[in-house]
């Protein structure tokens, strides 16, 4: 599958159906049809194939979920990435000769095949993209009707909430059929292939009819979760995705952006108390120490906890104590442009994007002496330009002022937009 391309029609591909659609019907001016779709899938990679029409009256009863056919004689297409969640560039057109021959010797195809995201990881995971994950249900909603945008219609969906390793925790939303039919018991470890990412309330997940979910699947990725959840991960807190990106309510503003000279300019002998501002800058470095705080677990508190003698973790604020604490970041991040560089302070949710894991998910490898991860993990997120919220602070330390330069919200960049934008340049009085 790996090597089908455009202009090359001189290829078979021996390959396991892993999804079959329901055929669907449309009718328009244009007229009227059928189509369905099936993924197929080999050692190299997986591809979507389309059949229309003829291609649905001849095919559809014969591509069996499970099965391994040799396949040739289909159209290749771009893949229009809209409508399909596959991960190739191109997709396959069946067609009246497209040959289409049962195979028997199939040890050598995989069944199925996963490339999961850590539930961390969905942060820095582009919206509206599609993703496999596998994680412990943790919290299942019962069954509600909703009336959806695009038909008004009842649909019918049940919210899971799964949980990883990572110490997070993301919404998925099961549909229709399979919503009402999930009755699992307990703390089941799913994998789910091809969900889309969402924004709404912070990253969630949602499955498509082309999605896949399987349940205690034989897995060596379920086991280790199995392992991990009965052991230690049952008796913890998780944090939840709240926000895609940071909780400031700014947003990036170009027509607010500022170099970092323009910053340092008018930042000079301030005298109001706080200053928001939009900047575009390269991450030059981050401070390897301090890298987090161990944090109170408790809901509303961030407060720094404190180790005591029986190896648990105090909290004064809310007088509790926790088994182990909830590490928050607290970075000092070099950022620089064409004017110069500046340093800046970044907390949690700011870090969370921009290292693309949790502060625990780092400072469990600084604790298991992997100081090579931790190196890693810093190094990945240096030398990458980002759309940054940030704002400057006028406090007072020992009795004299002191400015404060903090990153509250981290975007990437979107190319798109950002190309819009300079239209909007272009076509304006300013490039007259």
């Amino acid at each position: 599958i790996a090597t089908i391309a455009l202009y090359n029609s001189n290829w078979t591909i021996k390959a396991r159906v892993v999804t079959k659609s329901a055929i669907r019907t449309w009718s328009n001016n244009r007229g009227s049809g059928s189509l369905f779709n099936v993924t197929f899938l080999d050692s190299t990679g997986e591809i979507r194939a389309t059949g229309f029409n003829q291609a649905v009256d001849r095919l559809y009863d014969v591509l069996q979920v499970g099965r391994v056919f040799f396949v040739t004689k289909a159209r290749v297409e771009l893949a229009k990435r809209k409508f399909s969640n596959v991960n190739n560039d191109y997709e396959l057109h069946l067609e009246q000769n497209t040959s289409i021959e049962p195979c028997l010797d199939d040890a050598d195809v995989p069944v199925i095949k996963f490339d999961f995201v850590k539930i961390d990881q969905l942060l820095t995971t582009e919206k509206d993209s599609s993703c496999d994950v596998i994680g412990v249900v943790v919290d299942c909603s019962e069954v509600s009707e909703i009336a959806t945008k695009s038909t008004n219609r009842a649909a019918k969906k049940r919210e899971l909430t799964i949980a990883d390793d990572s110490g997070y925790s993301v919404r998925v939303t099961l549909w229709g059929e399979t919503a009402e039919k999930y009755s699992e018991a307990g703390y089941p470890v799913i994998a789910f292939k091809g969900v889309k990412v969402g924004d709404f309330g912070g990253r969630s997940l949602t499955m498509l009819t082309s999605s896949l979910m399987y349940v205690n699947l034989d897995h060596a990725d379920t086991a280790e979760l199995r392992d991990w959840f009965d052991n230690t991960g049952k008796h913890r807190d998780f944090t939840a995705h709240t926000s895609s990106t940071s909780s400031s309510h700014y947003s990036f503003d170009h027509g607010d952006q500022r170099d970092l000279s323009q910053i340092r300019d008018a930042t000079r002998g301030m005298s109001e108390t706080t200053s928001n501002y939009s900047v575009r800058a390269m991450i030059m470095d981050i401070k390897a120490k301090p890298l987090a705080y161990p944090a109170c677990r408790s809901p509303g508190c961030s407060k720094k906890v404190v180790e005591i003698s029986d190896g648990r973790w105090l909290c004064e604020k809310c007088n509790t104590s926790h088994s182990s604490p909830d590490y928050r970041y607290t970075l000092h991040i070099l950022i620089g442009d064409a004017t110069g560089t500046m340093l800046f302070q970044a907390f949690d949710d700011v870090g969370k994007v921009i290292l693309g894991m949790s502060a625990n998910a780092v400072i469990a490898m600084r604790e298991a002496n992997n100081y090579q991860g931790t190196d890693n993990a810093l190094s990945r997120a240096t030398k990458r330009t980002w759309n940054f919220v940030c704002r400057t602070r006028n406090e007072a330390y020992d009795g004299e002022p002191r400015l404060r330069y903090e990153i509250t919200r981290a975007e990437p960049i979107d190319f798109l937009e950002e190309a819009q934008e300079l239209k909007k340049y272009v076509q304006s009085d300013w490039a007259a």
